[in-house]
């Protein structure tokens, strides 16, 4: 990450890469960090993040680019149960678009909220 590039500036280059049209790119990283909920912190330098806003600012890279599998590991980790619900709804609103995302999480509610299956590994009989 460029030391020199604000939250909004790092969403809004990774947006870039993907949008065809100029236009596009700052509604676009102004939705994704609106859903996170980062807009306020849009003017903030990411070492200046606390790691839950850390882990928000990684999931606004990933979710501002457009994909139709995506693999997540432990997506919830830093976030309080408000913010792990705002990343199911993320989540389930991309799953209702067509993607497919699959998720490894120590996280009940995460996988309660947004998994149609789910496999637990290392389970005690």
């Amino acid at each position: 990450m460029a030391s020199d590039l604000t939250v909004f500036d790092h969403v809004a280059l990774v947006a870039s890469t993907w949008e065809t049209s100029a236009g596009t790119v700052e509604p676009v990283t102004r939705r994704v960090l609106a859903e996170f909920g980062l807009t306020a912190l849009g003017t903030r330098f990411p070492h200046e993040l606390s790691s839950g806003q850390t882990q928000l600012f990684g999931l606004a890279l990933v979710f501002v680019r457009p994909f139709d599998v995506l693999l997540l590991d432990e997506p919830e980790q830093h976030l309080d149960p408000g913010r792990v619900e705002m990343l199911a709804q993320a989540m389930l609103e991309r799953r209702a678009a067509g993607a497919t995302i699959i998720a490894a999480t120590h996280s009940s509610i995460l996988s309660a909220r947004t998994a149609d299956l789910t496999i637990t590994l290392g389970a005690q009989p």
